[in-house]
C-alpha cells in the first residue's frame, strides 16, 4: 500500500505548528512494511508560505498522478479552498483505491460552522476518520459522507512521554492547561467553554497559587500563569501533582482532545470530564478520573490531594504506561492504516 499524506500543519519540520505524530508513525509503517511507499505534501504551510492555492492544487495531482497512491489521507482541510472539481479530478487521476479525510474537531452549527470546502471534502471521501461520534458522526454524514469511522486524539513520544522520574516535592498542588475562550454574543461559544470557566474559578477560589493555570483569557484570577507553547505542557504538568481539565466539546461521545493523552503521558494522575463512552475507552485506565459536573470535579481534586504522595504517584506512571500502550501516535496511526486496508480489502471482495 502507497499512502500520500496531507498534514494540516502551518509549518514543516516545526515543533509546534508540525504533524509531528503521524509523520513518525507513517515511517515507521513503512520500515515495518505495512507501508511500501510514503509521500508527504504539506498542502497548508505552502498556502502560508505565499503559495497560491492554484499551484498548489496543480502540484497535488501531479505528484499523485505519478506516485499513483492506494490511500489518499487528507487532514483537516482549514482554510485551504478545494472545491468538488478539483477532488474529483484528483481521485481519477491519482486513481487511488480509497480517499480519506480525518478531521479530529469539526465543530459545526452556530460556534464554527461547516465550511464549504470542508463539505466538499466529506462528499468526496470513502471514508471518514472523526475524533467523536454522536453528533461529530452525524455532522460529517449531512454533508455528504459515506462512511464515518471512530479515530481517537493521540500524542507523539518524540515531544511528550518522556522518561521521569517523580520527585516526592512539587511547585503547585494542581495544574490546568486550556484557554478562556469568550465570544462577543452571550452563549455563542464552545459547548463546555462555560463549565471551563466555572471549573477554573472555583479551583482559583479554593487554591489560589497552589493551583497553576495555564493558557489565555483567565486575566483576573491568582492562579494565572498566562499562555504556554504546545511543546511545554509536559513540563508544566510536572510541577504538580495532580492535572485537570474540562473539555469544550464536553457532550460529544467518545470524544477527547489531545491534551487528555498529553496529560496522561506526563505521568501525572489527570481529572477530565466524561463523555459518553469512556466507561469503555478507559475502563482498565489506571490514573484518569472522568467526573459529569463542576462540583465532581473539585471534589475529585480534592480526594486526589489527599492521598499520599507515593499514591499519586504510583497512579501517574500507571497511567503513563498506559497511554503509552494505547494513545501514542505509532498506535492510532496504525489502527488508521490498517482501517484504510480493511476497507481496501472488503471492497475488493465485494467487486469479486
Amino acid at each position: 500500500m502507497k499512502l500520500y499524506y496531507l498534514p494540516n500543519e502551518g509549518r514543516e519540520n516545526d515543533p509546534i505548528l508540525a504533524q509531528v505524530g503521524p509523520r513518525k508513525a507513517f515511517n515507521r509503517l513503512v520500515q515495518d512494511g505495512t507501508l511500501s511507499r510514503l509521500s508527504t505534501y504539506s498542502f497548508l504551510a505552502k498556502l502560508r508560505a505565499g503559495r497560491s492555492i492554484e499551484d498548489i492544487k496543480r502540484e497535488i495531482i501531479s505528484e499523485c498522478e505519478a506516485f499513483q497512491p492506494d490511500i489518499i489521507l487528507w487532514q483537516h482541510i482549514s482554510e485551504f479552498q478545494a472545491d468538488d472539481a478539483f477532488l474529483v479530478d484528483l481521485k481519477r487521476r491519482s486513481q487511488c483505491q480509497l480517499f480519506v479525510y480525518h478531521d479530529e474537531d469539526p465543530f459545526g452549527r452556530f460556534v464554527k460552522p461547516i465550511t464549504k470546502q470542508m463539505a466538499a471534502m466529506f462528499r468526496a471521501s470513502d471514508l471518514v476518520m472523526m475524533g467523536g461520534t454522536g453528533e461529530f458522526f452525524e455532522l460529517a454524514r449531512r454533508n455528504g459522507a459515506k462512511d464515518v469511522r471512530y479515530l481517537a486524539h493521540s500524542f507523539d513520544n518524540v515531544r511528550f512521554g518522556k522518561p521521569w522520574a517523580p520527585p516526592m516535592k512539587r511547585n503547585v498542588k494542581l495544574t490546568m492547561i486550556g484557554s478562556r475562550i469568550r465570544r462577543r454574543i452571550p452563549g455563542l461559544t464552545f459547548p463546555g467553554a462555560p463549565r471551563r470557566f466555572e471549573l477554573a474559578r472555583k479551583l482559583d477560589r479554593l487554591f489560589g497559587r497552589s493551583f497553576a493555570l495555564y493558557g489565555s483569557g483567565w486575566d483576573g484570577l491568582s492562579s494565572a500563569r498566562g499562555k504556554i507553547p504546545f511543546d511545554q505542557q509536559e513540563a508544566a504538568l510536572r510541577q504538580g501533582l495532580v492535572s485537570i481539565n474540562w473539555d469544550h466539546f464536553d457532550h460529544i461521545p467518545y470524544y477527547f482532545s489531545d491534551r487528555l493523552p498529553i496529560s496522561l503521558a506526563a505521568g501525572v494522575p489527570h481529572v477530565t470530564s466524561y463523555h459518553p463512552g469512556y466507561e469503555f475507552l478507559f475502563k482498565d485506565c489506571p490514573g484518569l478520573f472522568a467526573v459529569r459536573t463542576i462540583d465532581e470535579a473539585v471534589s475529585c481534586a480534592q480526594w486526589l490531594l489527599s492521598q499520599p504522595t507515593e499514591e499519586l504517584m504510583k497512579m501517574g506512571l500507571e497511567g503513563k504506561a498506559w497511554a503509552e500502550k494505547h494513545l501514542e501516535a505509532d498506535v492510532v496511526y496504525k489502527d488508521a492504516i490498517r482501517i484504510c486496508i480493511d476497507k481496501i480489502c472488503n471492497k475488493s471482495s465485494a467487486d469479486i
